[in-house]
């Protein structure tokens, strides 16, 4: 296998997924305002939403282990990882979304649920990255309004990687068919924190280790753990302990 130092070349040579063939070759006409728009004005116009809706936070939950090259090298997809032969631990054998070329992180909070049931199902120590909102709008996302591997997510052929795709996530919708109530006020959700707890945002840029705020792990001794690896690999980041949230 190659060496940990193979992922930094990775991001730091590889350009945007816009810049490659990606979801800017398939915004038709159909799926934009205007035939004169540009991936730039989408950008602006989702970092102008994001501020005005105060989002600060994204976050990312992965096993321990990869914990040394994401905090030295940054992250990059499964996809992309495979390509250069870097090794890394994916607990999933594979993707319901179909969709291994992008990260999936969540605005202000995590899916609690999913984070319990992989530790269950996979064990082993896991830790949750905090990272800059910036990403929103200077990476080439797209923005799911539940989850990714839904069928109502999975169908959906036109670009989700605009302004129109981001609102979507913080849309009100009904408790259920038979429970008309606004799921945003029955569940007390913010401003910044979208409806559904399982909406996600698909990230297909690798993300720079810069980005990468704190961690969030289940316990002291983890809290050492990364806390000596950080010491070793020559990073510093603040390491919270929240042992509830990994309960």
């Amino acid at each position: 296998m190659s060496s940990d130092n193979a992922t930094t070349s990775i991001i730091g040579r590889t350009r945007s997924y816009y810049d490659v063939g990606g979801n800017a070759q398939r915004i038709r006409k159909a799926d934009r305002p205007d035939g004169g728009v540009t991936v730039k004005d989408y950008q602006r116009e989702i970092e102008k939403l994001a501020r005005s809706k105060g989002i600060e936070k994204l976050y990312h939950f992965t096993p321990a282990v990869n914990a040394a090259s994401i905090l030295k090298n940054g992250l990059a997809s499964q996809q992309l990882l495979q390509a250069h032969d870097i090794d890394f631990y994916a607990p999933d054998q594979y993707r319901f979304d179909d969709r291994l070329s992008a990260l999936s992180l969540s605005i202000h909070s995590i899916n609690e649920a999913l984070l319990k049931k992989k530790i269950a199902e996979h064990g082993g120590d896991w830790i949750i990255l905090e990272i800059e909102a910036s990403i929103l709008w200077t990476h080439s996302c797209r923005f799911c309004w539940t989850n990714a591997a839904s069928s109502e997510v999975a169908n959906y052929r036109p670009f989700l990687g605009g302004p129109w795709g981001f609102e979507e996530m913080f849309k009100d919708r009904p408790v259920s068919a038979i429970d008309l109530r606004s799921q945003r006020d029955t569940y007390g959700k913010r401003k910044n924190q979208p409806t559904d707890i399982q909406a996600e945002v698909q990230v297909f840029d690798p993300i720079d280790s810069d980005l990468i705020v704190d961690l969030t792990v289940k316990n002291p001794r983890v809290k050492r753990e990364m806390e000596a690896l950080m010491e070793r690999i020559g990073e510093r980041r603040p390491v919270v302990i929240n042992e509830q949230i990994f309960w």
